[in-house]
């Protein structure tokens, strides 16, 4: 074939279980997976290679859990993916059209996400929050493959949270990740429920923590009994706080926190010592 001539190539691959553990390793989460994609790519010396796919994936074993009616129906090329991938799975029923990028070490997402229903316990994803459903849509653009490397904005409407004998809505949350200049991670988060300002070292899994070790030992009436899973923090940072009286805190974070009336909170809190100011 000629160095400068346009290849294009397509077809059909379907299976009723491909086994991806014995693809990828056992100790990888990735189980069988059932799919039936149509396939077209595209290659020429102006531009890089690209393949579209569409279909749907029907099953699909992550973890503990196999999803159910995944479809997709985007274009990979380079290191990227743009397209949309849908999920209608009893537990969880999420619609995400973006772009991803995977080219660098830390991968970018430029995203919205619409969530009709997600139950994490029902999921296997945590062995609480049983009963719990939520929904919302999410708009994203950040880098980032953890919590705690991510840079960018989150941007939240329309939050439900259905508990079991409760429901609680949040019209809008936004939350900005980045980095200052004295390499301090900085936080800002706005919602009607909360606004926040967090700079210095801290993970986000143990950032509640941080606040619930704090208000337990100087203001032990604001909280209630601390949950046994609650991580240890070991944590440095300064932040200002507006808490509005919400069932944010312990219905959606998780906090055994009750502020009434709203509180404004500003200081310095250090876990390693155990100080506050």
């Amino acid at each position: 074939t000629p160095a400068d001539s346009n290849l294009t190539h397509q077809g059909h691959i379907t299976s009723d279980s491909l086994d991806m553990k014995k693809l990828l390793g056992h100790e990888q989460p990735l189980g069988k997976v059932a799919f039936n994609l149509d396939f077209q790519g595209d290659q020429s010396p102006q531009k890089p290679a690209s393949l579209h796919l569409k279909g749907a994936i029907p099953t699909l074993q992550y973890s503990d859990y196999t999803y159910q009616n995944i479809q997709l129906n985007g274009r990979f090329r380079k290191n990227t993916f743009d397209g949309v991938v849908g999920l209608e799975d009893p537990n969880v029923g999420l619609q995400v059209d973006g772009h991803f990028g995977i080219s660098r070490r830390i991968p970018t997402f430029d995203l919205t996400a619409r969530l009709a229903h997600f139950r994490p316990h029902d999921l296997k994803l945590t062995d609480k929050r049983e009963g719990h459903e939520y929904a919302g849509i999410l708009n994203a653009h950040f880098t980032g493959n953890n919590p705690d490397n991510i840079t960018g904005n989150i941007h939240i409407d329309s939050l439900w949270a259905y508990l079991p004998r409760d429901t609680f809505f949040m019209p809008q949350l936004a939350i900005r990740a980045e980095t200052s200049e004295e390499g301090k991670r900085v936080t800002t988060v706005k919602s009607e429920a909360i606004e926040a300002h967090i700079e210095g070292e801290y993970t986000y899994e143990t950032l509640p923590t941080s606040f619930v070790q704090i208000l337990k030992r100087y203001l032990p009436s604001l909280v209630g009994t601390t949950p046994p899973h609650i991580r240890k923090a070991d944590n440095e940072f300064t932040f200002d706080l507006k808490l509005a009286d919400s069932k944010f805190y312990p219905y959606v974070l998780d906090i055994p926190l009750e502020i009434s009336p709203a509180a404004t909170l500003h200081g310095f809190i250090s876990n390693k010592q155990e100080r506050v100011e």
